[in-house]
């Protein structure tokens, strides 16, 4: 400890007194200062920045058994994020789960297991360390069964007979009488003017032959034209129009055709009773607007724009039908069961589109309408949906190469379905969800990128695999729902899909997967974690101090070595000792809890200069324990050549030492079982700050980590604690301590308020400091 010469004469007092005390623990010596008046710790504060949650994950295996599955927990999705922290690693396989106790920052809100399959192939599962059951599991998958849309609707009559009595039209205009209800124009023969029915007749005219209609403006008045097989419709005018009011009706058979030339032809369909009917490979228009009933058997192009704006109204295409523009409005119904492409915009709104074969168009605008696919639905470039529903059916393809989700939307995907978006997906406002299905086989999201507006926060439910190549953090303003169950949706990376889909005339070949030959991945497995814990001290217990918790820093990182299923053999400890801010002499050792001594089978320590007179020690071990005590040095002054009166590495000014790097590996004759222990809480850190050679030493030791055998001070229950004040801690990250004489509450603003609020405020309080209030010199 070293003394600020501005702490109270109070405080002094008491440091001095605590020297002599055989019982040093002092309820007078643990008054706060005034320097620490400010800081108000609740009761029972456990004062801990990291949790566990217990993890049994088993894997959907697709060989029976034959070989591991590689499974990693990291604290952020590795796909995002390059910092991504390691926290376990472990093999899994039929009937063979991982199993581990797994130690996480209190701020991670979610962790993430990378399964890597023995192909290499690698998928991420998010799992929320909130959930209350504190596990997780990847279960495999039952099979689900393909269906389509069942789409039904009441054709209309297709082929008519022209009566053998009808009236012929001759001449060079024509007007319908009441004389008569049916006319022809004979095969063979061709009527080139107008036919009027101003009197609004319910009246047939069968072209049998060639109809050349020389006017510019037609009305139908409830006249049914129907174009019996090789008749024709000429309009001579290159733009014309046509009203077909009332009962209207233009029918065309499968080999007569409607406007051959490609002239501009517009209908106005402005009665709920008017009808289009086409059996022929030969219909051409420009713009069909107020459509009330469409029925395509056969091939249209429209030049112009097909709309439908009012209520009832029926689009039907069982064959081919393209147009430039489509827009349907006002609860029309929109039925494809064959090739429907829009070369342009498609706007939807109020309406209903169920399409079971495919359907394209360049740019669509969806407002609070349904869509329902039941095959492929494509959109060439943009697509903007605001309230939609689109459901798409099992083993289908929605695709798009920029798909704008502005709000309220809910995709919802069948098993084995595909959504594939080649450009962007954009959550660009809130209330928006896609949706795999709730059992089955997983539905695929093939996404180049997706972008999410700050705050919007979708969602990703079902079983969905997620596959892209740019993800945004799953975190603050681009935050994302994912179910709790890691059997549900997971993430992969471009090109490392794991979801089989068998090619079919609806999904453009499907997404077959490549498998390269097994790895035989097998036990022992080593690996190394992520996280550097730093284990920072306060070294004048039983007084309190200047609480800057720098007077002993070490960090450490933990390995281990699974020799079989979940039961480690060996961990492997990698520490530095950073810095000792402290004029007195520092001992520091690891207990491991829980683990017996006699469970040691060896250890290998890369310090090796041990004076003898705080530990005494056989193979390692400190002799008299009942637990594992592995010595790390008994002079931390020494460890960087320095006197006991030296401060190393806690003042800006003076001269930086290379932090001292001391590599314990430690084997087992039992292997530990890491299903039911977290590897990093068994490391009890403590320093020994006096009492040296004596059997009632001084140690230091995390809250709720228990005292050494050669500790006596353990009736009070205070060894490492005093007026709810610590004298350790632990931080999931390399931390940068406060500077000599700096509270750690004026290095780190957010220290107080996490202490205060019994550790809900700011969990993450250790990432954000005053640079001129901790040190910096390290490289």
């Amino acid at each position: 400890m070293k003394i600020k010469f501005a702490y109270t004469a109070l405080l002094f007092i008491a440091l001095l007194t605590s020297c002599s005390e055989q019982d040093y623990y002092d309820p007078n010596s643990q008054v706060i200062p005034d320097e620490l008046s400010d800081l108000t710790v609740p009761s029972g504060f456990d004062w801990t920045t990291s949790s566990n949650i217990s993890l049994n994950l088993d894997v959907d295996d697709q060989f029976n058994g034959s070989y591991y599955y590689k499974l990693q927990v990291f604290n952020q999705n590795p796909i995002i994020s390059p910092n991504a922290s390691l926290l376990a690693e472990g093999l899994a396989k039929k009937n063979e789960p991982f199993k581990a106790k797994v130690t996480y920052a209190k701020s991670d809100s979610i962790l993430y297991v990378q399964e890597t399959d023995p192909t290499g192939k690698r998928s991420v599962r998010a799992i929320y360390t909130s959930n209350a059951l504190k596990s997780a599991s990847v279960a495999t998958l039952k099979s689900g069964s393909t269906k389509s849309l069942d789409i039904n609707y009441t054709a209309p009559t297709r082929t008519y007979t022209t009566p053998s009595n009808a009236t012929v039209i001759s001449g060079s205009s024509y007007s319908i009488s009441y004389s008569s209800n049916q006319y022809v124009i004979p095969a063979g023969q061709t009527f080139e003017g107008q036919i009027n029915n101003s009197s609004w007749y319910d009246a047939y005219v069968y072209v049998e032959g060639t109809w050349k209609n020389t006017s510019t403006n037609t009305e139908l008045n409830n006249l049914k034209i129907i174009i019996q097989d090789g008749g024709k419709y000429i309009p001579t005018q290159t733009s014309s129009n046509i009203k077909a009011n009332g009962s209207a009706k233009i029918v065309v058979a499968t080999t007569g055709q409607f406007n051959p030339d490609k002239k501009e032809v517009n209908v106005d369909m402005n009665n709920e009773n008017g009808q289009i009917v086409n059996n022929s490979t030969v219909f051409n228009i420009n713009n069909i607007s107020n459509i009330r009933s469409l029925f395509n058997y056969g091939t249209m192009s429209a030049s112009g724009t097909l709309s439908a704006n009012t209520s009832n109204v029926q689009v039907i295409n069982e064959s081919s039908l393209t147009a430039q523009n489509l827009s349907i409005n006002n609860n029309a119904n929109f039925i494809n069961k064959g090739q429907f492409t829009v070369n342009g915009n498609t706007f939807l709104q109020n309406s209903i589109i169920n399409n079971n074969a495919a359907f394209t168009t360049q740019n669509i605008t969806v407002n609070d309408a349904t869509i329902e696919n039941g095959c492929k639905f494509i959109i060439n470039d943009k697509g903007t949906f605001q309230g939609t529903t689109l459901n798409t059916a099992a083993e289908t393809l929605l695709k798009c190469n920029i798909l704008d989700l502005q709000g309220n939307n809910k995709i919802n995907l069948g098993s084995y379905a595909i959504m594939n978006v080649t450009n962007e997906l954009k959550f660009s406002n809130s209330g928006t969800s896609i949706n795999g299905p709730t059992s089955g086989n997983k539905a695929l999201v093939k996404l180049e990128k997706f972008s999410i507006t700050e705050w919007r926060h979708p969602a990703f439910t079902g079983y969905l695999e997620i596959e892209s190549s740019n993800y945004p953090a799953n975190s603050g303003s681009t935050g994302y729902d994912v179910p709790s169950d890691t059997k549900y949706v997971n993430f992969v990376r471009k090109g490392e899909s794991t979801v089989n889909i068998e090619a079919t005339s609806c999904n453009e070949g499907g997404n077959l997967i490549q498998r390269g030959g097994p790895v035989i991945i097998t036990y022992p497995l080593s690996t190394t974690l992520g996280t550097t814990y730093t284990y920072a001290f306060e070294d004048n217990y039983p007084s309190i101090g200047d609480y800057d918790m720098n007077d002993f820093v070490l960090d450490i990182n933990l390995g281990y070595t699974l020799s079989a299923a979940n039961k480690v053999s060996k961990i492997d400890i990698q520490s530095k000792v950073r810095a000792v801010g402290a004029t007195k002499r520092l001992a520091a050792a690891i207990q491991l809890d829980g683990v017996l001594k006699g469970n040691i089978k060896s250890i290998t320590n890369s310090n090796t200069s041990f004076s003898g007179d705080v530990f005494s020690m056989s193979n390692g071990l400190e002799n008299d324990q009942d637990y594992a005590v592995i010595p790390l040095t008994d002079n931390a002054h020494a460890l960087f050549g320095a006197n006991t009166s030296q401060i190393i590495n806690t003042k800006a000014g003076e001269t930086h030492f290379p932090a001292k790097a001391i590599t314990i590996s430690i084997s087992f004759n039992e292997p530990i079982d890491i299903s039911n222990v977290s590897l990093i809480d068994i490391l009890n850190v403590f320093i020994v700050n006096g009492g040296y050679n004596t059997s009632n030493r001084k140690e230091i030791h995390l809250r709720n980590f228990a005292a050494t055998k050669k500790s006596t001070d353990v009736s009070s229950g205070r060894n490492y604690s005093t007026s709810d004040l610590v004298y350790g801690i632990r931080v999931p990250l390399s931390l940068k301590y406060p500077l000599e004489w700096v509270r750690i509450i004026d290095a780190y603003p957010q220290f107080k308020s996490w202490v205060s609020s019994n550790g809900q405020n700011y969990p993450n309080w250790y990432e954000t400091y005053e640079t001129n209030k901790v040190y910096l010199l390290e490289q």
